[in-house]
């Protein structure tokens, strides 16, 4: 599971660092690199929000097993 959770959130950061980098240099419109910005600062709120949610149930998890 925490593989799991660690390569969702791993992919949704390059992909949004990735359409920045082709809005600006392949495309060169300045315009098409507002969504993936926007959509990148929501990611690292999210995500941050996620690794806490289930890094909570993981230590409880482990709590649980031991």
């Amino acid at each position: 599971m925490a593989q799991r959770t660690s390569v969702t959130l791993e992919v949704g950061l390059q992909n949004s660092t990735l359409s920045i980098f082709m809005a600006l240099t392949l495309l060169a419109n300045y315009k098409m690199s507002m969504t993936p910005a926007i959509y990148t600062l929501i990611m690292f709120l999210t995500a941050g929000i996620l690794v806490r949610v289930f890094g909570a149930k993981y230590r409880q998890v482990k709590r649980s097993e031991a």
